[in-house]
């Protein structure tokens, strides 16, 4: 709103009238009156953020507001806004943080130390016989400083109201009260009681003051039962001068949606109010009030009392609303202290004549009817209906042709090996990787590992080749003897294992509900840079497994007993018909479809649907064709798929979704007498639907939106009677399902030639080695489909390593950041491994031979240039000391 009023110069009445326009749901309901009563938007802006904001950035607005509370003065006022500001907080963090905040004593000390040495007094006792361990002290002082602040008010306004008991006073109720009894104009003369239609004077002017001492308070009447207002506290009945009544004791104020209120007769729930005047509230059409919230400054009516007794200065105090946050996005929990007035209450507090006793008869009750909250409507869960299918034995009408897809596949000269698998692991991947390792070391040991970039890729390059050269151990590769250079030259074991354990890909202090939040960014990154490549026609949607047996993983790991990975997690995948993965959504549950969003209808038609229309909305060129088996198929999802995106779609379908057309079809038995190649065939014209059951080994039933058995083809299968291949019938539904559902499979074949597999018990870095797969095998995809010509394409194996290559040197002069800083080191040559005992004491071929000198392997402090020429190892071999030889017996 902001950035729109900037650059149109709207003003704050234009505002407010776009946000009453574009506000609905909850976010209506929460500013409820404020978009017809405040002034400013950034009130209700305010109030939105309060509500739908994270809860962590709630608590840090709330701890900040406690911290600048200011030093309450000696006054009613101040106590009682000071007594209220910390309730308000209280209220919040109680809500939002739990016992998680409350619990800290340094809350309750920034308090104390704000009140007076008397104030602190007081509050040490009313903890001591008040306080307990189940409630925060927080908690117990925000209600020991509304206690303090009732008093305080009740206080100043019995004094102030003690002055106000004159004659004059006292004369003007009297009067109000007898006037209240004056029968309409038109009524009947024996007609003493109040009608139905009753108009109450409201611009009655209070009388002149009568010559006569004793009229003044020689009033006698008896109390009406038909309209009891603020005059029912007065007594009538005395009959002399010094007889004078005390000031009526405040009754409480009903608030709208409250289920608590100030109790004049409770020694803690005190809040003096004066009683309202028995004129009735004008009638609003619209329930909207009239009266800006900022003018609502205390529930003390001006149209009560005179204005004599109203320029006080002790009446005036305000009272200062809690957030609309409290009342609108949290339920109150139990406490002896009522909440103060809040915005659901704001509406019962606008009017001036408001009565606090509900009228009797129905016209004063249809005008003081006090306008409701709406009440939330209970949803009604929806109710699919199904379709009418009307199948029968023929021929479908509307079978679709595809032309093939006119595309563009010529390479960019310039596109190098790279290029292709950074076009999916782009920079700003690398980025993450970096921002993301630093930031865990930080928040894990203090101390950032401070990898850059290069570091990074080099991790990247030694994933890659252990992909293609395999070790049980990925500290095999900088063994002694199976010492691999073309990973151990890239970076120190050390260095390795420490970037390993610290690869992170987002941030832990961020964490929420998302079960895949630990690798949310760089799959969203992988999944985006898949979209943008040029779309096929034909698409098939299927499982893939990302292998993982860990126990860390909880309920993301799945086990699929017919996958031949049958432990891990699970990835929806739409890939084409080349195998390219254009798009893929990880299982999580009830989470699983997070960034979607469905219509009634589609969330009715279940998981397999769902799976199926979430990978679908992202295809962009249409007409298109997609294929899945029948885990997902139904033929309300086939009907929908053509219907509402213009996406044709074939699949194998259980008979138990068939809605009853699997009574129109041949039996299995039936088909199996006929041999292999008999099919049935129905179609359904008026919802474009062909349904098609074919034995072969054993029957299958497909479905399909655009094709059907015709015209029928040939296929070879091997006979056993025959021991040969014979031809046998296929309905073009059958070659076409066969031809293109093999995407997503031909995608995981090529993941599992040269899989990166991370060896750890972390589940995310499982997912993360999937995903730079991914990117890898659409990489080469792409480039064999750029690449025409068979000598310009290379063999996936060639490819990684071409990857790795250019990794370790494109655009890199080999020396990271952390090599430059670090003084230069002497190169050590290691140390020759000792011969086991076998070799050491066989007694053939251990012959002495002359080298540099050195240290003795066998004596402490002696040196000699005398080597075995078998065990490699100097040894002394001098008339004094014979090591050699005591080296080699027993």
């Amino acid at each position: 709103m902001n950035e729109s009023t900037r650059l149109y110069g709207f003003t704050n009445t234009e505002n407010m009238a776009r946000l009453r326009n574009c506000l609905r749901g909850e976010a209506r309901e929460v500013v409820s009156a404020l978009p017809f009563t405040a002034k400013d938007p950034a009130d209700i802006m305010r109030t939105l953020e309060q509500c739908f904001g994270r809860p962590e950035v709630i608590i840090d607005r709330a701890l900040e507001e406690l911290k600048r509370l200011p030093r309450p003065g000696q006054t009613a006022q101040e106590l009682n806004s000071f007594a209220i500001k910390l309730q308000n907080i209280v209220c919040i963090m109680q809500n939002v943080d739990g016992k998680g905040y409350l619990r800290n004593p340094m809350l309750t000390r920034e308090v104390t130390s704000k009140l007076s040495p008397h104030l602190r007094s007081r509050w040490c006792d009313y903890a001591e016989h008040y306080g307990s361990a189940d409630e925060p002290d927080i908690v117990t002082l925000s209600r020991f400083m509304m206690r303090e602040a009732d008093r305080a008010l009740s206080h100043a306004y019995t004094s102030v109201a003690s002055n106000k008991e004159s004659p004059k006073m006292l004369k003007w109720q009297r009067t109000q009260k007898i006037l209240a009894l004056v029968p309409p104009a038109k009524a009947p003369s024996d007609d003493s009681s109040t009608s139905e239609d009753e108009v109450i004077i409201n611009n009655y002017t209070k009388p002149k003051k009568q010559q006569s001492s004793d009229s003044e308070h020689n009033y006698e009447s008896s109390e009406p039962r038909s309209y009891p207002s603020e005059i029912d506290y007065l007594s009538l009945d005395s009959h002399s001068e010094d007889e004078i009544p005390a000031t009526p004791s405040p009754r409480p104020l009903q608030l709208q949606n409250e289920s608590k209120s100030y109790l004049p007769n409770s020694k803690e729930n005190s809040r003096p109010t004066t009683p309202p005047s028995p004129t009735p509230p004008q009638q609003n059409d619209c329930n909207i009030p009239e009266v800006p919230c900022s003018e609502v400054q205390t529930p003390i009516s001006s149209a009560s009392m005179p204005q004599d007794i109203m320029n006080d200065s002790i009446l005036h105090i305000p009272t200062i609303p809690l957030s609309p946050l409290i009342n609108q996005m949290f339920s109150p929990g139990p406490s002896n202290q009522p909440l103060p007035f809040t915005l659901n209450s704001v509406s019962s507090v606008l009017s001036p004549n408001m009565s606090p006793a509900a009228p009797n008869t129905r016209s004063k009750r249809r005008q003081n009817t006090k306008p409701k909250h709406p009440a939330a409507k209970k949803v009604k869960k929806f109710v699919r209906k199904p379709l009418s299918f009307k199948f029968r034995a023929g021929k479908l009408q509307y079978a679709a042709i595809f032309e093939p897809p006119k595309h563009d596949f010529s390479p960019d000269p310039h596109h190098s090996i790279l290029d292709y698998f950074t076009d999916f692991f782009s920079n700003d991947i690398f980025e993450l990787i970096v921002e993301q390792t630093n930031l865990y070391s930080v928040q894990t040991d203090s101390r950032s590992i401070n990898i850059t970039n290069d570091d990074v890729k080099d991790f990247i390059a030694i994933t890659l080749i252990m992909g293609v050269v395999k070790m049980p151990s990925y500290r095999d590769y900088w063994s002694r003897f199976l010492r691999y250079p073309a990973v151990a030259d890239i970076m120190p074991l050390k260095k390795y294992e420490k970037i390993r354990k610290y690869l992170h890909f987002a941030d832990n202090s961020n964490i929420n509900d998302d079960r895949y939040y630990k690798v949310r960014p760089i799959i969203e990154k992988i999944r985006l840079n898949c979209l943008k490549m040029k779309e096929e026609q034909r698409y098939s949607v299927d499982e893939m497994m990302v292998p993982y047996k860990g126990t860390r993983a909880g309920s993301r790991r799945q086990y699929l007993p017919k996958k031949p990975k049958k432990w891990g997690m699970k990835l929806f995948v739409r890939a084409g018909v080349s195998g390219l993965v254009y798009d893929f959504i990880p299982y999580g549950g009830e989470d699983t479809f997070r960034n979607h969003s469905f219509t009634e209808y589609e969330e009715s038609l279940g998981l397999g649907a769902k799976v199926v229309l979430a990978l679908c909305k992202t295809i962009e060129d249409k007409p298109a064709v997609v294929y899945f088996d029948n885990f997902f198929t139904s033929l309300e999802l086939i009907h929908h798929l053509r219907q509402e995106y213009g996406i044709f779609s074939l699949g194998t379908i259980k008979s138990n979704r068939l809605r009853g057309c699997q009574n129109k079809l041949l039996a299995d038995k039936v088909l199996a007498k006929k041999g292999r190649g008999a099919s049935s065939q129905i179609v359904c014209n008026d919802t474009k639907l062909a349904v098609v059951r074919w034995y072969d080994n054993k029957p299958v039933t497909l479905a399909s939106s655009f094709v059907d058995s015709h015209p029928m083809g040939k296929i070879q299968r091997y006979s056993k009677d025959t021991e040969s291949r014979v031809e046998v019938n296929c309905p073009q539904i059958v070659k076409q399902y066969n031809a293109h559902m093999g995407g997503v499979d031909l995608a995981d074949m090529l993941i599992a030639l040269y899989r990166s597999n991370f060896k750890t018990k972390r589940w995310y870095m499982t997912m993360f080695s999937q995903s730079l797969d991914i990117c890898v095998n659409n990489a080469w995809l792409l480039h064999r489909r750029d690449h025409a010509d068979p000598k310009d394409r290379l063999p996936l194996k060639k490819f990684r390593i071409q990857i790795v290559s250019e990794l370790l040197h494109k655009n890199r002069t080999r020396v990271t950041v952390s090599q430059e800083n670090d003084p230069p080191k002497k190169i050590i040559t290691p140390a020759a491994p000792r011969p086991t005992d076998a070799v050491r004491y066989d007694n053939n071929g251990h012959l002495p031979m002359f080298v540099s000198y050195g240290r003795c392997k066998y004596c402490k402090n002696g040196y000699t240039n005398i080597t075995c020429s078998k065990c490699i190892l100097r040894l002394c071999l001098v008339s004094k000391r014979n090591c050699f030889y005591n080296y080699h017996v027993k």
